[in-house]
């Protein structure tokens, strides 16, 4: 016979084990609200749980509700924001504030109203990085252009050590004084730019086709020069010098007459004269 008294604790044992990972499995309702570093809420974040298919989107004021277990993971996307991972940890309410990826600057150029990524681009825009023209021997922000973009022509008209170099886009596409291309520096008009430091800057875009003149008007007629300064960043503080030095001189100097020598060639000049008399 059977003694139900011995097998009592073990069946009671087996049955805690099945409940364990129905409890484990259990699933609740974790609301929560995603915000940027600034505060403000992100409308149309991803939350995930880890691992499985259940979502949610973000509503306007940056709330979201889904379906987790206590021990789930969310994760949280968005784009331009590094994508984040809670835990859960049995709590029924998060806030996840998201921090913008920098990186993602990298892939877009300046166009004048606003940045897009080159991809989508469907104008002539050249972009040059501030790495393409750093160390160069020229203190001339044009002049370091040279090379680094095509249909661009730098010009060097003047002798004069001090002189600026001059950009041309698309050769000469007019007869009057003004030939040069517009130059906007961090937003702002300027008439040249031989003041700015080549490692100073972060990015030059040119745009080269008709269709800048409709965002600048009829001054974009010979193309537009776009440059960004480079921005103090975080860390810890640097102080770098560069000299750049440059000597000119005449290869051959003209050999003057000393008064000796200048009479000397007149009196040649006469008896010349006196002969062919």
């Amino acid at each position: 016979m059977w003694n139900f008294k011995s097998l009592q604790k073990p069946l009671v044992f087996l049955f805690l084990l099945c409940l364990f990972p129905l409890g484990a499995l259990a699933q609740g309702t974790v609301t929560g609200t995603v915000n940027d570093e600034a505060g403000e809420p992100i409308i149309g974040a991803s939350v995930q749980v880890q691992g499985t298919k259940t979502g949610a989107i973000t509503d306007f004021n940056g709330n979201f509700s889904v379906q987790a277990g206590s021990n789930a993971t969310l994760v949280i996307s968005y784009i331009g924001y590094t994508s984040a991972t809670v835990k859960v940890n049995g709590r029924n309410n998060i806030t996840v504030v998201l921090k913008e990826d920098a990186q993602t600057l990298n892939d877009v150029v300046v166009i004048g109203y606003g940045v897009q990524k080159k991809s989508d681009l469907t104008g002539a825009v050249a972009s040059v990085k501030g790495d393409e023209i750093k160390n160069l021997s020229t203190t001339d922000a044009a002049a370091a252009m040279q090379g680094k973009v095509s249909g661009v022509q730098i010009i060097n008209t003047s002798g004069d050590p001090t002189a600026g170099a001059s950009i041309r886009v698309r050769g000469y596409s007019s007869n009057s004084g003004s030939l040069g291309p517009l130059i906007i520096v961090d937003g702002l008009k300027v008439d040249g730019i031989q003041y700015l430091d080549p490692t100073l800057i972060e990015s030059m875009e040119v745009l080269k086709d008709g269709a800048s003149a409709a965002i600048y008007g009829a001054q974009a007629g010979n193309g537009v020069v776009l440059i960004t300064t480079k921005n103090g960043k975080k860390g810890t503080a640097h102080v770098t010098y560069n000299l750049k030095a440059a000597s000119q001189s005449l290869g051959k100097k003209a050999e003057l007459f000393h008064a000796a020598d200048y009479i000397e060639y007149h009196k040649y000049l006469g008896d010349m004269s006196d002969k062919e008399l």
